[in-house]
């Protein structure tokens, strides 16, 4: 990617109507980051759990412990994800299992959040320890925040108003999904862009990456125009 003068990029908006396409500038998409949690106790009898040191037990204290991390540990004025997606422990009804198994999600838009997180989590874990259980804690760094840079989105806004119709230019809301676009951004200015592909006459909204995700093609050819009517744009004002 070295020698590059500007890049842009674009992914799918469900919830936004066909022929519309965002943007902003600044901070876009968060950071993300996984983790994966073991709790080990020991296991036994669930007639008699206490010859045993349950580890579902102490994973949901830990569970609580993590979804007050963002609301107690964050400051307020930034934003935050911590989601537990999956989480796995015993075979059978009857027997208490040794470990419990939880993998999930971080999201964050500054460097200092990312850290906090990643710490408050590691501590959260830690609520077994007095209890005799114990917690194996890897965060595994993904994505960084992507940042649009101000002048590759003004070109950006400049391309759009020239290509659409003023109510289908907007200004794109931050969320926390995590993009690998945030690597070139960082190499030269870069904007990514949000396509709409929600057709207005659907009666709910199909989110992407879900089972039911459902886009209308006809958006498609305005994605593609969208990202050459930007790059013109470029060369036109800086070349």
């Amino acid at each position: 990617l070295d020698g590059l003068d500007a890049v842009f990029g674009i992914h799918v908006d469900a919830t936004a109507p066909t022929g519309s396409v965002g943007t902003r500038s600044g901070p876009m998409l968060a950071a993300a980051d996984r983790f994966s949690i073991e709790i080990r106790g020991f296991g036994g009898h669930a007639a008699a759990p206490h010859r045993s040191l349950d580890p579902i037990a102490l994973s949901a204290q830990v569970i609580n412990a993590i979804h007050q991390i963002v609301s107690r540990r964050l400051d307020p004025i930034d934003s935050g994800v911590i989601t537990i997606g999956t989480i796995q422990g015993g075979t059978v009804n009857n027997v208490i299992p040794e470990s419990v198994y939880m993998t999930g999600t971080i999201r964050s838009y500054t460097p200092e959040a990312r850290q906090l997180l990643d710490d408050q989590l590691r501590n959260a874990c830690r609520i077994v320890e007095p209890l005799g259980g114990q917690a194996i804690v890897e965060v595994f760094k993904g994505y960084p925040a992507t940042i649009n840079s101000a002048e590759a989105t003004e070109v950006a806004f400049h391309a759009l108003n020239g290509l659409l119709d003023e109510p289908n230019v907007f200004e794109a809301p931050r969320i926390m999904a995590g993009e690998d676009f945030s690597y070139m951004a960082q190499k030269a200015p870069g904007c990514f862009l949000r396509l709409g592909v929600r057709n207005p006459s659907w009666d709910r909204i199909y989110p992407v990456h879900t089972s039911t995700f459902r886009l209308d093609e006809d958006a498609l050819p305005i994605g593609a125009a969208s990202l050459a009517a930007a790059a013109i744009q470029w060369m036109q004002e800086k070349r």
